[in-house]
């Protein structure tokens, strides 16, 4: 899932250096679509005499240099094979038999990896303490890294300059010059991680690309024999930088950029025959990219994959880079509706972890744990999970206000209010109310808007904080129930909606070429939508495409999103009120009550899957509300039943059903009655229905029984009542009025044939069956 501990959801998943990862994928020269990154693998004869090297015995009795050259050549020997324990336990020889600081670094860095974070510190410590010069330098770049993943932001920042302090200088000797390289490219990365922590995203990717520089200057500077420690080392160090810029470009948002530097990443493992273990990190950075664009399918495909090399490679059930897979594989079954096997992915955690408290507290993972949870109706044991999150994201997001309203803690506290207005008891409901009223607020404040993406599951828990808000405050305070209109309002959202806010917004436009501007970055927008719809399989029920179809349509996605990105920094320079118009506030009774004429009452209806929620705003009156006990699923037959007798075109009088009268009236008596008093005496009706109800005229709805064998024409059809017009939204119809008029210069009769399966609009804009955007500087 999207939430704050999934972008870092491969942190415990970590390189030589311990850096934390991020995910995407790109094959050169085009995109990958399969599961299968055909990544080399050593031959039987090559595995044989590797695994000969490590089972020789040390000699133990020989001089210092000489076990030095033995266990260096074990070490390089493991490291190709990528069989975890043997690389562990030869490393664990290494420091019992020589002095070298080395040895203790680098066992401090298979600690890590095995999660014993308290003895990698300690041996990291000891390396540092006993060495001098460049060596310190290099070995505090590592330990500066031990202190921001113990949380200890404040002694990393000093671990930074202190370590600076020692690699600086003008090294004539290659290896140290490589060595220096190393280290700042890893002082680099560390500050890019404290920045990417505080939410400083763009200066996160800044630390990253010089980090990089450094990395790739290291391996400019080898003279060193493929396959010697020296080689493997430089280059897994550069593995793991690129890793850390492609988080920090996920992060930021930057998808084609993070597209790119896989790609980059991708041809390292490619090109330097890169074992099997970093070969993990390739599947799991494809695995995160795959999972925040929805492609869930292919995010499970890596997953697999990924299991397979740990299987092969000895991988202890125990090790934190497979229990991080099963915490992700539980973020794709949830992904995908399995919620029951999403439960079982943490079972199976905790049955690993057994009585061992440390195991215990690592596979804990409180965020993650509490939306499975959530999920499977296990709402009570969610809650304190929760709330620990909220107070975690509150201290890293900042100090004060500005922690506790960051949209990751204001997501953890809505959580944790959902799960306890679910246990349902007085106390926990009066607990829950206040926490649902501040993440509702703090997650639609405008400091919070770029995290309003669809990504991963962000938005279907968005709308669970949201739903779960409107029904508490249905149940406790009327003033509260009525302002959830615009609540309900910015929340729903769909294709009509947002075509009717473009529309409002290119028209806002001063003139042509900036309507044009705009009209650009909306259809770039819709048409990326449309791809990325294809390729999760989200439309419809599309077939999975091709693997170079998809390739292709990643490529298109590229393009489209660089177009994006320059269009808008024109748009926004002669635009001021772009972002307003793009995403409004949520509208207020007062606002809408100041655009309605005296003679017309808004009606906006928003099923839940536990009810129906209905508001009636008049200018002249304080509005009404009703939680209708009707719920999506019911609303969902009544719906079908009326549209059945309505869809009729193109069949034969003689066989056209007879309209259902009963259903036309129930809608109305379970819907509307309940607010007959705002619509009483009012000649225009202004309609916001959301989900299925978007799919009927209200017209033909039904104020009262009635004889059903008299004509239809005499039957008490709403739209006797008064004129109906259906808006999409009430901000996009607020939008609207604040337009100037203009009276056309002749009347006009339009028809209209709209193509809303954006997946198919993308795939036939070829044909010219739909507006295409034209790439410009995007296509170089």
């Amino acid at each position: 899932m999207q939430t704050q501990n999934l972008r870092h959801i491969a942190t415990a998943f970590i390189c030589a250096m311990a850096l934390s990862f991020a995910f995407g994928l790109v094959a050169t020269p085009a995109r990958a679509q399969q599961a299968d990154l055909n990544l080399k693998q050593l031959s039987a004869e090559e595995e044989a005499k590797l695994r000969a090297i490590i089972t020789e015995p040390t000699r133990k009795d020989a001089r210092t240099n000489q076990i030095q050259i033995q266990i260096d050549e074990k070490l390089g020997a493991a490291r190709q094979l990528g069989d975890w324990p043997l690389i562990f336990a030869t490393y664990k020889e290494a420091v019992e038999l020589l002095p070298d600081p080395q040895y203790k670094n680098d066992f401090a860095m298979r600690l890590r990896e095995r999660g014993d974070l308290e003895q990698s510190g300690y041996w990291l410590e000891q390396a540092v303490n006993s060495s001098n010069g460049l060596s310190r330098g290099f070995y505090g770049s590592n330990l500066a890294l031990h202190y921001y993943l113990t949380n200890q932001d404040e002694a990393a920042r000093t671990a930074i300059t202190k370590a600076q302090s020692y690699l600086g200088g003008n090294w004539t000797n290659n290896g140290a010059q490589i060595s220096a390289a190393r280290g700042q490219a890893m002082l680099y990365a560390t500050k890019s991680s404290l920045e990417e922590r505080k939410g400083k995203f763009n200066l996160a990717v800044n630390e990253a690309i010089e980090a990089e520089k450094e990395a790739r200057k290291a391996t400019r500077l080898l003279n060193a024999a493929p396959g010697s420690l020296t080689y493997v080392n430089t280059y897994q160090t550069l593995v793991g930088i690129t890793s850390r810029k492609i988080q920090a470009l996920v992060a930021a948002r930057r998808m084609n950029d993070a597209e790119n530097a896989m790609s980059d990443l991708l041809r390292i493992f490619q090109e330097k025959n890169i074992s099997l273990t970093e070969q993990i990190t390739a599947y799991q950075l494809a695995t995160r990219l795959r999972y925040e664009q929805r492609e869930f399918a292919q995010a499970e495909a890596f997953l697999s994959r990924t299991t397979e090399i740990f299987k092969k490679l000895n991988y202890e059930a125990t090790d934190p880079r497979a229990a991080q897979s099963r915490r992700v594989l539980s973020n794709v079954f949830i992904a995908t509706h399995r919620y029951t096997e999403a439960l079982s992915e943490f079972n199976k955690l905790d049955a690993i972890a057994g009585d061992d408290e440390k195991l215990k507290a690592r596979v804990r993972y409180p965020l993650d744990r509490a939306v499975v949870y959530l999920y499977n109706n296990k709402a009570l044991e969610a809650s304190p999970l929760l709330a620990s999150s909220a107070d975690a994201s509150a201290k890293q997001y900042g100090s004060g206000l500005a922690g506790r309203q960051h949209f990751f803690t204001a997501q953890a506290s809505g959580l944790q209010g959902v799960a306890l207005w679910r246990v349902g008891t007085a106390a926990s409901k009066a607990q829950a109310y206040p926490l649902l009223q501040a993440a509702v607020r703090d997650i639609m404040a405008p400091e919070n808007v770029d995290y309003l993406e669809n990504v991963g599951i962000r938005k279907e828990l968005r709308e669970m904080i949201f739903s779960t808000y409107i029904e508490a405050a249905a149940q406790t305070s009327p003033a509260d129930a009525l302002a959830a209109l615009g609540i309900a309002d910015w929340l729903r959202g769909g294709l009509v909606q947002e075509a009717l806010g473009d529309a409002a917004v290119r028209a806002a436009a001063s003139n042509d070429a900036l309507s044009n501007l705009v009209r650009q970055d909306q259809d770039a927008r819709n048409e990326i939508k449309g791809l990325r719809s294809y390729l999760s399989g989200e439309a419809g029920n599309t077939a999975s495409p091709l693997p170079q179809v998809a390739a292709q349509m990643r490529e298109r996605i590229a393009l489209l999103e660089k177009t994006r990105s320059e269009v808008q920094v024109k748009i926004k320079a002669a635009f001021p009120d772009y972002e307003r118009l793009v995403r409004p506030l949520p509208p207020a009774t007062a606002d809408i009550q100041a655009r309605l004429k005296a003679d017309e009452t808004l009606l906006v209806l928003q099923p839940t899957d536990d009810a129906t929620y209905v508001w009636a705003i008049s200018k002249d009156g304080a509005g009404s509300f009703y939680r209708a006990r009707v719920t999506n699923a019911q609303l969902a037959a009544l719906v079908k039943r009326l549209r059945s007798s309505l869809d009729v075109a193109g069949i034969d009088p003689s066989r056209r059903p007879v309209f259902d009268h009963a259903a036309a009236q129930e809608l109305y008596a379970k819907l509307l009655s309940p607010v007959q008093q705002g619509l009483a005496g009012k000649t225009s009706l202004i309609v916001a229905a959301g989900g299925v109800l978007g799919q009927i005229p209200f017209g033909v709805l039904q104020t009262q029984p009635f004889d059903k064998l008299k004509a239809n024409g005499d039957a008490p059809w709403l739209i006797k009542q008064a004129a109906i017009t259906h808006v999409p939204s009430v901000a996009a119809w607020l939008s609207m009025r604040a337009l100037p008029h203009h009276e056309a210069a002749q009347p006009m009769l339009a028809w209209g044939d709209p193509l809303f399966n954006l997946a198919m609009a993308s795939t036939n804009a070829a044909k010219g069956e739909v507006r295409k955007v034209v790439l410009t500087r995007a296509s170089t």
